[in-house]
This record gives C-alpha cells, sequence and structure tokens, in this order.
C-alpha cells in the first residue's frame, strides 16, 4: 500500500511538472515567433547589391526546413509549429511587397515574382496543409507579378511573344 501511494504521488507531480514546462515551452515559442514577426517586418532591402531572393525568405525557409526536420508530423502540439508557420509566412508576405517598393535596383515585379516562386516551390516540397491557402496566394502574386513585369517591360505577354 505504501508503494502504490508513492507511485500515485510521484506521477501527479511528473504530470505537474511535464504540465509546467509545456505552458514554458509553449510560451517561449510565442514569443520567438513574436520576435520574428517583428524583426520580419524591420527587414530593409540590400543597399549594396540586387535584391533577389530576401533574407527574410532564406530565414523562413531555414526555420521550417529545421523545425521539419526536428519534429514529427503526429506532434499532438503540431498546431502550434503551424500557427507559427502561418504568422511568420504572413510576415514574409508583407516583407517582400514592401521591400519590392522600397528598393531601387530591380523593378519591384522582379522582386516579388522571384521570391514569391521561391516561397511556392518551398510550400510545395514541405507539403503542410496548414500553408495550402497561403502556397495559393503565392503562386497568384507569382503569376501576377510575372505577367505584369513581361507586360510593361518587355511590351508584350509570353504568349505573344513566343508566336
Amino acid at each position: 500500500a505504501v508503494v502504490s501511494t508513492q507511485s500515485t504521488g510521484g506521477s501527479v507531480f511528473l504530470k505537474r511538472f511535464y504540465s509546467s514546462c509545456l505552458i514554458i515551452v509553449k510560451r517561449q515559442f510565442d514569443m520567438f515567433i513574436k520576435n520574428q514577426v517583428s524583426q520580419i517586418g524591420e527587414a530593409r532591402p540590400h543597399k549594396s547589391k540586387k535584391c533577389g531572393i530576401l533574407h527574410c525568405v532564406h530565414k523562413y525557409e531555414h526555420f521550417v526546413r529545421e523545425t521539419e526536420r526536428i519534429f514529427d508530423r503526429k506532434l499532438e502540439r503540431r498546431t502550434e509549429i503551424e500557427k507559427g508557420y502561418v504568422a511568420l509566412l504572413e510576415a514574409v508576405f508583407s516583407a517582400v511587397e514592401r521591400i519590392s517598393k522600397e528598393q531601387q535596383k530591380v523593378p519591384p515585379e522582379v522582386v516579388m515574382f522571384e521570391n514569391h516562386h521561391h516561397l511556392h516551390e518551398l510550400m510545395r516540397s514541405i507539403n503542410l496543409s496548414c500553408l495550402s491557402d497561403l502556397q495559393g496566394r503565392s503562386v497568384k502574386l507569382y503569376e501576377t507579378n510575372l505577367k505584369e513585369y513581361v507586360t510593361v517591360k518587355l511590351g508584350n505577354p509570353i504568349d505573344k511573344i513566343s508566336t
């Protein structure tokens, strides 16, 4: 009877301990995501070189790939990670749009279609259902900006050039 009482008390202690740890980790993760969103919001274009794929896009890609490498897709608390992905990706979308207008070296449409193509390829390769809406949005932005660039800068849509 003494052993069963001690083991029950120990399991209650462990449950409380793990619950407390989980709460602390969740708060830290939320704070991390909030800080990353803030940093992405403050991102500026390179002054010394052409834009290309923006640093915040590479940083997001690294975060997603490392997180996917570390955490199993069958985790119970997977929703927290997916909410973080969505929040960061929305911040990246905003940063790409803002930076494309701020920088002066490359037409804004080029910055938009390069970065959205890269983001679309990332989302396609990791294939997460939580990002499907944003993946569709990224494809539309890519196609719209590519078409606008070709029409404005080259004078003809791609279809008409090839015929």
